[in-house]
């Protein structure tokens, strides 16, 4: 954040934010600014993301590999794993969704 230049109107501002990491430059001259009652993500993997993608991922293919050893079918086996990722998905979707309508009512 630069200074005071965060006025009511915008909850962060940068301007010019530079990042670098022993010589290496991660962040170059990034200018943003993030408006009051707003919602924004910044996409990047943090270290927990990576592993909460590797510890699903995990999961996944045990379901695949359980279905492929109990039918011997690539088909049933990706259906298998199929319905554990979009039964995955639906939960996060619906918990993402309570928690928007639960800022939305505080």
């Amino acid at each position: 954040m630069t200074g005071s230049s965060a006025t009511n109107d915008h909850v962060l501002t940068t301007d010019g934010l530079t990042k670098d990491f022993r010589g290496f430059v991660a962040v170059k001259s990034v200018c943003l600014k993030v408006r009051r009652n707003s919602i924004h993500a910044l996409i990047g993997i943090p270290i927990g993301v990576a592993l909460a993608l590797s510890v699903g991922g995990a999961y996944f293919m045990a379901v695949y590999l359980r279905a492929y050893k109990r039918t011997s079918s690539a088909i049933a086996a990706t259906l298998e794993s199929t319905r554990a990722h979009t039964a995955y998905n639906a939960l996060i979707i619906t918990l993402v969704a309570f928690a928007i309508a639960y800022d939305a009512v505080h």
